[in-house]
């Protein structure tokens, strides 16, 4: 056991350590419910469906009229809400990245139970729950968009406030560096901390650790400045490479 110790000693001190910190997904949905007069409604019944799952998250307004669901897993979902006296509302098509936070307001009409009123918009791409400067690689970018090297983390350089800093000729899953190499917000490059599923995916010297395949790839989330208190690690931004979770359907490639 001491030799083990020291061995572990002795690579922290070449710098080889990693340090171990909480994963950063998940993303948020909150909103308001109000009727038509613009009064909230308390006690509503919220669901959160995610639609290649199904799975669900369900809340109830509080007396303010708000709902939250702190914690869900990247993906998209159908927000439906329903109580007395009002008819059902539900809105489609909301696209939850990364650690995002995604606000649906709903907007109830007098009616029955029964009836239904459905927004299928996607949701706005404006974020107004956060400070972070950021941008989504979504899943149709990460499917259509040609990638030098077939390395998920060059969609990161086609994002805003970052810029490539390295030869692209080396953009490979097994040339660590090359990919690895850009700068954001004006910082140096590979001063960035690289995520994939919110844990920390890079060596000491700032290159990527493991590159995980393009079809294996939901979404990169790249945010050039980062308010959370989460993150601050490193002297440039995020990037995180987000994997595809299990469906209801069979897929593959």
């Amino acid at each position: 056991m001491r030799k083990v110790w020291i061995y572990l000693l002795l690579l922290c001190g070449f710098g080889w350590c990693v340090s171990a910190r909480a994963q950063v997904l998940k993303g948020s949905i909150t909103g308001r419910v109000t009727d038509p007069s613009g009064a909230v409604v308390t006690n509503a019944s919220v669901t959160a469906t995610e639609v290649a799952t199904q799975s669900k998250y369900t809340a109830t307004t509080n007396g303010a009229g708000d709902y939250n669901f702190p914690f869900v897993a990247p993906g998209t979902y159908s927000v439906s809400v329903t109580t007395k006296g009002f008819k059902a509302y539900q809105h489609d098509n909301v696209i939850v990245g990364a650690n995002e936070h995604v606000s649906v307001d709903a907007a109830l009409e007098m009616g029955a139970e029964s009836q239904t009123v459905t927004v299928s918009t996607e949701s706005s791409l404006l974020e107004t729950q956060t400070a972070s400067i950021g941008q989504v690689m979504t899943q149709e970018d990460v499917q259509n968009i040609p990638v030098n090297g077939n390395t998920p983390l060059v969609l990161a350089q086609l994002a805003m406030g970052v810029m490539p800093a390295n030869n692209p000729q080396f953009y490979h899953p097994f040339d660590n560096s090359g990919p690895s190499g850009f700068t954001m917000g004006g910082a140096a490059q590979k001063k960035n901390e690289l995520l994939m599923d919110g844990a920390p995916d890079y060596l000491f010297d700032g290159t990527i650790a493991y590159s995980p395949p393009m079809d294996a790839t939901q979404q990169v989330k790249v945010e050039a400045f980062q308010a959370d208190a989460t993150f601050g690690h490193t002297a440039g931004g995020t990037a995180n490479q987000v994997t595809k979770s299990g469906t209801n359907r069979n897929h593959g490639t």
